[in-house]
Formats: C-alpha cells, structure tokens, sequence
C-alpha cells in the first residue's frame, strides 16, 4: 500500500543486515547500525504513515542513530583485545582507546547538541514560525 519507496527503504535495510557480519570484519558495522536502527527505521515508519519520502524523518533520527552506535561503539571499545585476536578490525581498534573516547564523546554529547539545535534553531530563526511560551500563570 505504501509503494516502491518502502520497498527500497526494506530492500537496503535487509542488504544491510545480511552483509552486517562482513561489515563488522571490515570496521563498517558502526554505519549498518547507524543507518538500520537509526534512519532507514524512522524513515520507513514515516513513509508508512505519510505515504510519502521525506528528508525531515532522516535529520530527526541522527541523534537516535548516534546513540545506537555509540552503543554499538563502547561494546566495540571493551572487545578490542578479544576482537584482535579473532582478526576482527572494528572502528575501535582502528581509532584506539584515546581516539575511541574522543568518539565515543563525539557520538553521545553530539546527539545532545544535535537536539539543542533543532530545538533551538527554529526559535533563533524564525520566532513568529515557533511560539516561544511566557511565564506560566501558576
């Protein structure tokens, strides 16, 4: 009922999830999580609903899609050893402890910053499209 767009949308998802072992064994899974949990999710929840593609699902869940990786990324920090000994190479044996945290930071308070901003941005830009509340009565 929703049409071709969610069938491309399911179609890279499964792709995805099909290839997800030779992408973790090539340091890639940290994107097949970002994109499968976090924006082909959202995204095709919009289109069932709307019945139509848009970009405003994609911007909404990178702060989600974030989070999901760093998930992903901290399990990948801990296993670095374990990982290397079974000639498994993760973004975070790449980047290392010092570059892992610097990531691991970068996915986690860059997903809060991301909010600040689309909460934010609409007011700075345009207050009359955003109504800023008052002071409460109570």
């Amino acid at each position: 009922m929703t049409g071709t767009v969610l069938l491309i949308i399911g179609g890279v998802g499964v792709l995805i999830g099909a290839g997800y072992t030779l992408l973790k064994y090539h340091a890639s899974a940290t994107w097949a999580v970002f994109l499968n949990f976090g924006i082909l999710g959202g995204l095709g929840a919009w289109v069932v609903q709307t019945r139509e593609f848009s970009w405003i699902p994609i911007l909404w869940t990178v702060p989600m899609a974030m989070l999901v990786s760093g998930i992903l990324h901290a399990n990948n920090w801990r296993d670095t050893v374990s990982d290397s000994e079974r000639r498994v190479r993760t973004f975070a044996s790449i980047l290392g402890d010092k570059g892992s945290l610097a990531y691991y930071a970068f996915l986690i308070f860059g997903s809060m910053a991301i909010i600040f901003g689309f909460i934010l941005l609409p007011r700075l830009l345009s207050p009359k499209l955003v109504p800023c509340p008052g002071p409460s009565p109570w």
